[in-house]
């Protein structure tokens, strides 16, 4: 490998680390998927890891261009950057080319795609990373042809999409108005007990 699997600046090993622990459950939970075998051997699938990183960004609705225009910045783009009011959330999977996609995964394959996700996050100017979820989608490309492949976390950015999009798909969710409502109000001697002076 040609790079560093924790990056060497300390805040940069940090933001590392944190999402290294985030989403190290969801990881655990599909390697035990896909390396499961059936009758001791490891068979071919074309299902592929989804990767998504969920950042708390306050009045995330007003600054969705900002938003957008920092994710080109990133080495692998997302697929799609789905904006709420409070929160980003940066989703990769992986773009098929031609055909079916298939592999045969291996825990050692399944940790390179996870330390490549990881590392692309690193630097993002988002600083409050609230959670990371990782599942599985079959890929299944324009045609029936399966192809075998080995992927990397390269194989996750945007630009390799067959219809040659450059940019992510901008989801933008606008939480409807909700309104106040007075809390009700108590009266403290509902809650106090009488105390009676000692005879």
């Amino acid at each position: 490998m040609t790079q560093l699997i924790v990056p060497a600046l300390p805040v940069e090993r940090v933001q590392y680390e944190r999402a290294y622990v985030l989403g190290l459950e969801a990881m655990m939970k599909v390697i035990r998927q896909l390396t499961t075998t059936e009758k001791g051997r490891q068979v071919p699938t074309n299902q592929f890891p989804v990767f998504a990183a969920s950042y708390d960004v306050p009045q995330a609705l007003a600054q969705v261009a900002v938003l957008k225009a920092a994710t080109t910045r990133l080495k692998v783009r997302p697929i799609q950057l789905t904006v709420t009011r409070q929160y980003v959330t940066l989703r990769f999977q992986l773009q098929a080319a031609a055909g079916q996609p298939v592999w045969v995964p291996s825990a050692g394959a399944l940790w390179r795609l996870y330390d490549g996700f990881l590392s692309n996050l690193v630097g993002i100017p988002f600083q409050h990373l609230a959670n990371i979820q990782i599942g599985l989608q079959r890929v299944t490309g324009p045609l029936t042809v399966t192809t075998p492949i080995r992927p990397s976390f390269q194989n996750y950015d945007v630009r390799l999409t067959p219809s040659g999009q450059t940019g992510c798909l901008v989801k933008v969710h606008k939480a409807p108005a909700i309104l106040a409502r007075r809390a009700p109000i108590y009266q403290l001697s509902h809650y106090s007990e009488t105390i009676r002076p000692d005879d």
